[in-house]
């Protein structure tokens, strides 16, 4: 689980959340990452997005790493839910597991999971997800659009994969409707 380590440290590759008054000085600062007994990190954590939520605090979402794995595991999204003073509420690591799929003259595993660009807060309290995820196909996992949906403590409601053949697709940026929807935007690589 992450765990705050002490600036000015710092985290390795972990998440760096910053809060600013209207003057731009720091108010707080917090850096998270997944450490072992020893103070080693076990994980890559990255912040790609955040947004305020209803009740003061914020929710960064991004992805994760495992990185003290010798087998093939884990990656996913990563959710962290932080209070008007940066302490954690709770967290969410998202994980797709691991996928195994016959190639040419062997057993190819890939660990599985979502990198989240863009976050927003549902009228529910829940979180609307929007980026690029894996989709489980029988010749590999491509990345592909993606888009899902949590409660209020990040738990997976729904995902759904986006993808056309032979394309490299992501949402990077996305918003809610004024009916209840989602509308995203991003890229194409052919």
């Amino acid at each position: 689980a992450p765990t705050q380590c002490q600036y000015p440290h710092g985290c390795g590759q972990g998440v760096l959340v910053v809060k600013l008054d209207a003057s731009g000085g720091v108010v707080w600062q917090r850096c998270f990452n997944s450490f072992d007994a020893s103070g080693n990190p076990t994980a890559s954590e990255h912040a790609l997005s955040m947004t305020s939520t209803t009740d003061g605090g914020v929710l960064v979402a991004g992805n994760w790493g495992n990185v003290s794995a010798t087998s093939v595991c884990c990656r996913g999204a990563l959710l962290l839910k932080l209070d008007a003073n940066g302490l954690v509420q709770w967290q969410k690591a998202l994980s797709g597991g691991v996928h195994c799929h016959a190639g040419i003259g062997k057993t190819t595993c890939t660990a599985i999971g979502a990198i989240v660009y863009s976050v927003h807060q549902t009228a529910d309290g829940g979180f609307a997800l929007a980026g690029a995820g894996q989709q489980k196909l029988a010749g590999g996992v491509p990345l592909v659009p993606w888009l899902a949906k949590t409660d209020a403590d990040g738990n997976l409601l729904w995902q759904h994969f986006y993808s056309q053949p032979y394309l490299t697709q992501w949402f990077a940026s996305s918003d809610l409707t004024a009916s209840g929807g989602h509308i995203a935007v991003g890229f194409s690589h052919n």
